[in-house]
């Protein structure tokens, strides 16, 4: 999981070197939210056997980090 978390800092710090300045506060709700967002997923697909949990769950985030990360 360590592994994970480090790759997903790593790609937030990419995203807002491409996209800065972020929305007020998105800073914080990144810190705040995304590591158990990313853990959850891979929880609950063990739990269900099913991997279509993790893939429908970090899909959502990918679309809620869009969010933050665009412009306007």
């Amino acid at each position: 999981m360590s592994e994970h978390v480090a790759e997903l800092t790593r790609d937030i710090e990419a995203a807002k070197r491409l996209y800065a300045p972020m929305r007020p506060g998105a800073r914080r709700v990144l810190d705040i939210s995304c590591n158990p967002s990313c853990k959850a997923p891979f929880i609950f697909t063990k739990a269900k056997q099913d991997p279509a949990v993790a893939v429908e769950s970090l899909g959502h985030l990918r679309r809620y980090l869009e969010t933050l990360l665009a412009d306007g």
